[in-house]
């Protein structure tokens, strides 16, 4: 039974130190325009900022990445918002975009996306789009 206590409170504390961990991620990428990693989301660019904030890192040679806007992938962005609002589903503005040969984001960008097919708008890459939060802003609780 103790066991069980414990592993339950060491449970509870890991979820805590989590929720920290990503509050003070959001709060950097909100407060100080930082890019947390990762290839950057479709409509933006990484940019070299400088050397990273924190002296260690900086000192192994790290540095500070943000995201800009990339207008013509934005352009596209804000058009899938838009049709989106005007009723039109996923698969509906991927159709459109490809029969127009706007370029997906893996043949946009092929050097980041080397593990996708350049094979045109899909339903779902629209989807992710619509509900990444890059986009749309954090989700509001409460």
């Amino acid at each position: 039974m103790l066991m069980s206590v414990l592993g339950g409170m060491s449970e509870s504390e890991r979820q805590h130190v989590q929720a920290r961990v990503r509050a003070a991620m959001d709060a950097q990428v909100i407060n100080e325009g930082r890019h947390q990693g990762g290839r950057a989301p479709y409509g933006y660019v990484g940019l070299d900022a400088g050397p990273h904030p924190n002296p260690r890192k900086a000192g192994e040679g790290f540095r500070l990445r943000v995201l800009a806007i990339d207008e013509f992938s934005a352009e596209v962005v804000r058009r899938i918002f838009a049709e989106y609002l005007q009723g039109n589903g996923d698969r509906a503005i991927a159709n459109s975009l490809n029969r127009e040969g706007v370029p997906c984001p893996s043949a946009r960008r092929p050097d980041q996306n080397r593990h996708w097919l350049a094979d045109g708008w899909q339903g779902s890459t629209v989807r992710a789009i619509l509900e990444n939060p890059r986009y749309t802003g954090p989700a509001q609780i409460g």
